[in-house]
C-alpha cells in the first residue's frame, strides 16, 4: 500500500500540519508492506533546516495552499491556480512520487485544489486507478444567498461545488473517492457538495500519549492566555493592551503565554515580546515561552494550564476551527474561555461541553468569564456521542480507509 498525503498547506513545522503528518508517517510505516509520502510546499525548504525536514516529507508544491480566505479569489486566479496544481500532480505522477494504485489523501483544500486534482484526474483517467481520501479542513460557504452580507460564502460555495462535480466526473466509481469534515458544523455543507456520503474524521491532532495525567486540580489555576503562531485574528492586540490588568486583577492565577517569534505574524507585533518581558519583570504571576515550540514541548505547555482563553475575532472564526479547542477538549476538565458567537463556543457545546464565553474586545466582559471558570467545579465536558467520534485516532482512521482503497482498487 503506497500513501500519498497531498499538503501544499505544510510550509513549516510551526503548523499542525507537520504533528499531523509526523503521526500519520508513524503509524502508517508500522504497518508492513505500507510506504507513505508526504508532498509539502517547497516553501519548507526556506522556513525548515534541511536536516529538520522529516524523510517521509518532500518539498514540493508552489502552489500555495492559504490564500486570502475570508474574499474569495477572481475567477481568473482561481482557474490559473487549478492549472498549477494540476501540473505539479502530473509532475508528481510522472517522477514517480505518485504511483498507478497509489492512494492520494488531500489533508487540507481549497476549491482550487479539487479543481486541479479534477483537471489532474481527467488527464490521467486511464493510468491512475488508486483511491482518493478528502479531509475537508474548511468551511466551503454556504448553498444559499440570504443577503448580502453572504455573498463571499455563497460564491466560496460555488467554485467548491463545480470543483467537487469535476472531481466525480472524472472518477468513475464512487466508491474510490472517501470524503470526510473536521467537524459536524460543516457536514451539511460538503454533503451538498459531494455523492459520496460525508463523514467527520477524528480531531487531527489526537495524540494519546500527550495528554496529561496530572490531578486537575493542581492546575485549576493556570490560564493559557495565547498560544501559537502569532495572528492579529487570535486577538493578540487586545490581550496584550489587557495583560496588566488581568495579572493585577487576579494576582492567585498564573497566566501561560507562548508567542511564536518565528511565525510570520510578528512583523505585525515587532513590540509583542519587549512588553511581555517588561512585564516578566514586574509580575510574578506571568510565564512566557517564546519562539518555536518543538511538539512535545507545547503539549508539555497544554498540560500544565488548567484552563485556555480564546479571544478569537468572531466574524473570522464564524466559521474557521481552532487546532486549541481540540488540544483543550482532549485534556480532562480543561475550561474553556472564548469569544461569543463563534465556531468555538459552538463546537464545544456540539461536543456536550459548557464554555465560558465574553464579549470580543471587552475586558469586563472576559473578566468576569475568567471569574467565573475560577469558582466553577466542573466538569466542563459531559461527553457525548459526537465526543467519542472525535476522540480516536485521526491516523488509524486514515490508515483503515486507506486499507479498504487500496483492496478495491486492487480487486478492481
Amino acid at each position: 500500500m503506497h500513501i500519498v498525503v497531498i499538503d501544499p498547506g505544510f510550509e513549516d513545522l510551526h503548523s499542525h500540519h507537520a504533528n499531523v503528518n509526523e503521526g500519520l508517517f508513524t503509524c502508517i510505516e508500522s504497518t508492513g508492506n505500507s510506504r507513505l509520502v508526504t508532498l509539502a510546499a517547497m516553501k519548507l525548504n526556506q522556513t525548515t533546516a534541511a536536516q529538520l525536514i522529516p524523510d517521509s516529507t518532500l518539498p514540493f508544491f508552489l502552489t500555495p495552499c492559504y490564500t486570502n480566505r475570508l474574499k474569495p479569489l477572481d475567477k481568473e486566479r482561481e482557474q490559473q491556480l487549478a492549472e498549477d496544481f494540476a501540473e505539479e500532480l502530473t509532475k508528481a505522477f510522472d517522477e514517480g512520487h505518485i504511483e498507478p494504485s497509489s492512494t492520494l489523501v488531500l489533508h487540507t483544500f481549497f476549491s482550487f485544489h479539487l479543481l486541479g486534482l479534477a483537471i489532474w484526474l481527467m488527464r490521467y483517467k486511464t493510468e491512475f486507478f488508486g483511491g482518493i481520501v478528502l479531509c475537508g479542513m474548511f468551511y466551503p460557504g454556504s448553498s444559499q444567498l440570504h443577503t448580502l452580507d453572504n455573498n463571499v460564502e455563497f460564491k466560496r460555495f460555488l467554485r467548491f461545488k463545480l470543483a467537487a462535480g469535476y472531481v466525480s466526473h472524472a472518477v468513475a466509481q464512487n466508491e474510490r473517492i472517501i470524503v470526510a469534515t473536521s467537524c459536524m458544523d460543516f457536514v451539511e455543507s460538503y454533503q451538498k457538495l459531494f455523492t459520496q456520503p460525508v463523514q467527520i474524521h477524528p480531531v487531527v491532532t489526537w495524540n494519546e500519549t500527550s495528554l496529561s495525567e496530572s490531578d486537575a486540580k493542581s492546575k485549576r489555576k493556570s490560564i493559557l492566555l495565547y498560544a501559537g503562531s502569532v495572528k492579529q485574528d487570535k486577538g493578540l492586540e487586545f490581550l496584550l493592551t489587557s495583560a496588566e490588568q488581568l495579572l493585577r486583577a487576579f494576582p492567585s492565577v498564573e497566566f501561560i503565554v507562548h508567542l511564536n517569534t518565528g511565525s510570520p505574524g510578528i512583523r505585525d507585533f515587532q513590540n509583542a515580546e519587549s512588553m511581555l518581558q517588561a512585564l516578566l519583570q514586574k509580575y510574578s504571576n506571568l510565564q512566557c515561552h517564546f519562539g518555536y515550540l518543538s511538539n512535545t514541548d507545547y503539549q508539555c505547555l497544554l498540560n500544565q494550564a488548567g484552563a485556555i482563553v480564546c479571544h478569537y475575532d468572531p466574524q473570522v472564526y464564524s466559521h474557521k476551527t481552532s487546532g486549541l479547542l481540540w488540544d483543550a477538549m482532549l485534556r480532562d476538565n480543561m475550561g474553556v474561555i472564548c469569544t461569543n458567537d463563534c465556531w468555538l463556543s459552538r463546537e464545544y457545546e456540539a461536543i456536550g461541553g459548557k464554555p465560558f464565553t465574553f464579549d470580543y474586545n471587552n475586558f469586563d466582559s472576559l473578566k468576569n468569564s475568567l471569574s467565573r471558570w475560577l469558582y466553577s467545579e466542573g466538569p466542563f465536558i459531559l461527553p457525548n456521542h459526537y465526543y467519542e467520534s472525535l476522540v480516536k485516532s485521526f491516523p488509524e482512521w486514515l490508515k483503515q480507509h486507506c486499507l479498504n482503497l487500496h483492496n478495491l482498487t486492487k480487486a478492481g
